[in-house]
């Protein structure tokens, strides 16, 4: 192959290259610097949960009993036989029973408890069969049957009794089963310690739909007992006020619903968030007089405003029953209520910019405490929306610095409060940037847990990076600051700088990739010895090109054009607001467009790493199988990535390599051969 082909080839590689216009994906192992987003962005309401927000308004107190957190994906009876067998070993140990011994019983027990297990599984697996079942074709379907099980020996008396009674309840026998648990209770105090809640919650549990005051009488049994210490390992004390929450919600009392299942609420007890979540729509739907009783109970105002401002979460998926309308309408029946002293008052202005009720969001936050996270979020966004873009940032910034609440220091509290604080900053270091305030804007994002990545990749020069990081020897926050860093100085050639930003193990890499690079280039070497190191370099540029010279920002949707955050080079007007709130500056778009990257930046490294692999294969000579397996090779790396560009290593391939065994299969196929890539490089 003549020299002049050789170099029309590189001429469209390159050409190809620097103008693909279809990348299939983005860099992997990189994050999204989502922090600067559209004038919507800037403007709509964070989003919460509905449990979230539920222990804002009830904090966890002392006295509350505990509500497992069990994960919804494990069933019940999962549960139960590993609690129980955890309260089995407690007991067998503090009996002195040996552990050899302990576990032989464990076993036991935990053989019956897998045994009723299994019978609920197939149970349920005939249920989900047969439900669309005919009557006829049904009574051919084998219904399970449960065999009872024996008692293991050497269980305590209370664990026998209970399991007895756990028996004879699955067989569907409630008479012996009541009279097994009411023989636990009726055991001497010191004998019960692990069975007695257990014991009267399922005396309550056979009442439901039976006899309420039985049930009543039993739950209360429960709740009182696991308060005065006897155990409670699977929150049966907090699950008996969601039965009682279930009967009063039957027989239309709400309110003392809603008061039995903000007690039943634990860390993450999405069941009785859901029955709140349900007796929260059902007083929205009924409003006049109901909506009236409920604005004047304090449990009531604060299901409802949690419901409200959540609007549709994981836990609920109606969100017409939290629009505009409700929203209104609970705020009128508040106003009427004439509550003088309410806590919440920031959350209904949430709930009213939420909906956009601006009016309304307006006189909710002035009526909130001057300091509050919230106000001071809805008054920041108001401003916005206003076109006070100044007022706007001060009020961002006294959000920013805003204490906690008092009343409501709780973790959960703790963490959405964080999140705020994390949409706060972002929206402050958009207004900051638009005033082309950079190093502020930088702070601002790196403090509150965003990347900053637009601003190093994109706006800040290398200089003003470099003294960014310099300032900043011991600061963690800037880590991927330090990393950005080191990669333009990389891929501008500033090798020497680079490798002071870079870890320890990064700056070997380094070493040998620059290494192989200036051998290549050595003219005194053999043309061998020199394609040799070219293809050293395009490997390690193919696998340690990301953390070497990579860009560390994507725009998951297709940045085919090389720009990034298109949204904030051209001016435009938000829909919503009539107005740019943060518009990029001239300097912005100026830098921006003075760093924009000659090579697609999703796969920059992997283009880096085909240029190299080019270099190595025009000093190898034709027809030879190692050349052809390099042509073949570096063109797989991107065949399907960006075919125009590895078709000038297919037609390499079938010009100069055509009498290989890999040239010939080639011009067979018209296209690359399947080959093994090396899982290491």
């Amino acid at each position: 192959m003549s020299r002049r082909t050789r170099s029309s080839l590189v001429l469209v590689v390159w050409s190809m290259v620097l103008h693909s216009g279809e990348l299939l994906a983005c860099g992997g192992g990189y994050r999204s610097d989502g922090a600067l987003g559209s004038d919507e962005q800037l403007l709509r309401s964070p989003r919460t949960s509905f449990l979230a927000e539920l222990h804002h308004a009830f904090p966890k107190t002392e006295d509350r009993f505990d509500a497992r957190s069990w994960d919804w994906l494990r069933r019940t009876e999962q549960i139960t036989q590993y609690a129980g067998r955890v309260d089995l070993g407690a007991a067998l140990a503090a009996a002195g029973v040996p552990r050899a011994r302990n576990a032989g019983i464990q076993m036991g027990y935990v053989s019956v408890r897998e045994h009723l297990r299994n019978y609920h599984q197939q149970l349920r697996v005939y249920r989900q069969r047969t439900r669309w079942m005919t009557e006829e074709r049904r009574k051919r379907v084998e219904i399970p049957v449960l065999v009872a099980p024996e008692v293991p020996d050497g269980l305590p008396r209370e664990f026998g009794l209970y399991l007895g009674g756990a028996i004879a309840w699955h067989m569907g026998d409630v008479k012996e089963a009541r009279h097994q648990w009411r023989a636990v209770l009726a055991l001497p105090v010191e004998q019960r310690k692990y069975r007695s809640v257990w014991a009267a919650y399922m005396l309550g549990r056979s009442y439901v739909g039976k006899d309420t005051d039985q049930m009543v009488k039993w739950f209360g049994s429960a709740r009182r007992l696991a308060a005065a210490g006897f155990s409670d390992s699977t929150g049966l004390a907090a699950a008996s006020l969601g039965w009682l929450g279930q009967v009063a919600l039957g027989r239309g009392d709400t309110l003392a619903a809603i008061k039995l299942y903000v007690g039943q609420l634990g860390p993450s007890d999405a069941s009785a968030a859901a029955s709140l979540r349900i007796c929260a729509s059902r007083l929205l739907k009924a409003g006049g007089k109901e909506l009236d009783r409920a604005a004047h109970n304090e449990l009531a105002r604060g299901v409802l405003a949690a419901h409200l401002v959540a609007g549709a979460d994981t836990f609920w998926i109606a969100s017409g029953e939290t629009g505009r309308e409700h929203v209104q309408a609970w705020l009128e029946a508040v106003e009427k209520a004439g509550v003088r002293e309410l806590p919440g008052a920031s959350r209904l202005g949430w709930a009213a910019y939420r909906t956009g009720l601006m009016g309304q969001a307006q006189r909710w936050a002035d009526r909130a405490p001057k300091h509050d996270v919230i106000a001071c979020w809805i008054r920041a966004k108001l401003s916005l929306r206003a076109g006070k873009l100044d007022r706007a940032a001060e009020q961002l910034a006294v959000a920013l610095e805003a204490p906690a609440p008092a009343e409501h220091t709780g973790d959960d509290n703790q963490r959405q409060k964080a999140w705020f604080l994390r949409s706060l900053g972002r929206d402050l270091a958009s207004l900051r940037l638009s005033r082309r305030q950079y190093i502020e804007a930088l702070n601002l994002l790196l403090t509150h847990g965003h990347s900053g990545m637009y601003l190093v990749e994109r706006v800040l020069t290398l200089d003003e990076l470099i003294a960014y990081v310099d300032a900043r020897p011991k600061d963690r926050r800037i880590s991927r600051v330090r990393d950005g860093l080191a990669r333009r100085l990389v891929r501008v050639g500033r090798w020497q700088e680079a490798r002071g930003y870079l870890p320890l193990k990064t700056q070997k890499r380094l070493d040998d990739y620059i290494a192989a690079i200036r051998k290549g280039h050595n003219a005194k070497l053999t043309k061998a010895e020199r394609a040799e190191a070219f293809w050293t370099a395009a490997q390690a540029a193919r696998k340690w090109g990301r953390e070497l010279m990579g860009y560390a920002i994507c725009w998951y949707g297709g940045e085919r054009d090389g720009t990034f955050y298109p949204w904030r080079e051209l001016p435009r007007t938000s829909a919503k607001s009539g107005f740019t709130a943060a518009p990029a500056s001239e300097d912005e778009r100026r830098r921006v467009g003075h760093h924009r990257p000659s090579l697609p930046e999703h796969w920059h490294h992997l283009y880096e790493a085909v240029a190299h692999a080019w270099s190595a294969c025009e000093l190898m000579p034709d027809n030879d199988a190692k050349t052809a397996r390099m042509l073949c090779e570096a063109g797989t790396w991107i065949k399907y990535r960006d075919p125009q560009a590895a078709n000038p290593f297919y037609q390499a391939l079938v010009l100069r390599c055509g009498d290989t065994e890999l040239g010939k299969e080639a011009a067979r196929l018209r296209w690359f051969p399947k080959i093994a890539l090396d899982p290491k490089k």
